[in-house]
C-alpha cells in the first residue's frame, strides 16, 4: 500500500485491502488486477503551470502577447504542473483554445486553474495583439509620403488620435503622415523598414508590422502602339490608387477634337479606338496629376 514496506503489496486481497499512508510521496499506483487508486490531495493551481502560445511572442514591457505578422489564428494552451488540475479557458473546461485573429486589434483570453481537490484556484487574463499589415492601414502617396488611414468607415472602425512613426526601429515622426521631405527628389527609402504605432481614443496602442515600401513610376503608357484603327488599346497607369479612383482618360485628335472620354477602371483600362487612321493624343488626368502621350493609329 501507500508507504508500506517493499513486498507488502503481495498480501493485498480484494477482501482485506491495506490502509494507505496519506503522507507518502507516491499518490497513485497499480496493484496487479486492482483498479487505479487515486487519493485527492491539495495542489497548487495555475502558478504551477505555464501559458503556451504558438505564432506569438511575449512583450514583457507591455504585458501582451504579440502575434506573428502572418498569423491568422493562435493556439492558446495552459499546461499545469499538476495534470489533474481543472483548467478553464473563457469559462469553458479546456486546456487549448484556437483563437481566430484575422482582424487587427486586441484579443482577451481569461483562464483559471483549480487544484484537484477544488480547495484553491487562481485565475488570470492575457491580451493578444494582432498587428495591422502595413498596406492595410497605411497609404503611400507621391513616392515620398506615408499616411495612416484615419477614416473609421474604411479602416475597420478604428479612431486614432496620436501616432508614432518608425524607420528601421528609430522614431521618425508623430503626425498622421510621415514624409521623406518637401522636395520632389525626396523619396521613401525602399531599403528601410517602416512601421507606425497608432493610439486610439480609448488609449490602446495598435501597431503595424514593419514593411518595405515600393515606389511607383508615376507614369502612364498605352499598348499596343502603333495600333490598327478600331481596335482596343490598354492604358496602364502606374500611379497611386487614390489618383486612379478619380482619374479619367481622354483621347484627342491631332486637331484637338475630343473623341473619347472615360474613367480609369483600375491600373489597366481597355479603350476602343475610333475608326480613322492618324496620330492621337491620350491624356490621363486626376486633379493636379496630368500625363499625355501620342499613339499612332494605322
Amino acid at each position: 500500500g501507500f508507504g508500506s514496506y517493499y513486498g507488502e503489496h503481495r498480501k493485498i486481497t480484494l477482501q482485506n485491502g491495506v490502509n494507505p499512508n496519506l503522507n507518502a510521496s507516491v499518490r497513485e499506483a497499480y496493484f496487479g488486477a486492482l483498479p487505479e487508486i487515486r487519493i485527492p490531495v491539495a495542489g497548487d493551481p495555475s502558478s504551477e503551470g505555464a501559458v503556451v502560445m504558438d505564432s506569438a511572442s511575449y512583450d514583457a514591457e507591455r504585458n501582451v502577447y504579440v502575434a506573428d505578422c502572418d498569423a491568422k489564428a493562435v493556439e492558446f494552451k495552459i499546461v499545469p504542473k499538476d495534470r489533474y488540475s481543472t483548467v478553464k479557458i473563457n469559462n469553458e473546461e479546456r486546456k487549448v483554445l484556437n483563437l481566430d485573429i484575422a482582424k487587427a486589434g486586441y484579443y482577451t483570453v481569461s483562464y483559471s486553474v483549480a487544484s484537484r481537490d477544488g480547495q484553491s484556484e487562481s485565475a488570470d487574463t492575457v491580451r493578444i495583439e494582432k498587428r495591422f499589415n502595413f498596406d492595410d492601414i497605411v497609404i503611400t502617396r507621391w513616392n515620398n509620403t506615408l499616411i495612416v488611414n484615419g477614416n473609421s468607415a474604411t479602416n475597420g472602425g478604428y479612431n486614432f488620435n496620436a501616432y508614432k512613426w518608425y524607420k528601421n526601429g528609430v522614431e521618425a515622426g508623430t503626425r498622421q503622415y510621415y514624409s521623406a521631405g518637401s522636395s520632389k527628389s525626396d523619396v521613401l527609402d525602399t531599403e528601410a523598414q517602416y512601421s507606425v504605432n497608432m493610439i486610439t481614443v480609448n488609449s490602446d496602442t495598435l501597431s503595424t508590422c514593419p514593411a518595405n515600401v515600393a515606389l511607383r513610376s508615376m507614369n502612364v503608357k498605352a499598348y499596343p502602339n502603333p495600333v490598327k484603327s478600331g481596335e482596343t488599346i490598354y492604358v496602364d497607369a502606374d500611379i497611386d490608387s487614390e489618383l486612379i479612383d478619380g482619374a479619367v482618360v481622354e483621347i484627342y485628335s491631332i486637331t484637338g477634337l475630343k473623341v473619347i472620354g472615360k474613367r480609369l477602371e483600375g491600373k489597366v483600362t481597355p479603350v476602343r479606338l475610333p475608326d480613322g487612321a492618324g496620330i492621337y493624343i491620350i491624356k490621363v488626368s486626376s486633379g493636379d496629376f496630368v500625363r499625355d502621350f501620342k499613339i499612332i493609329v494605322k
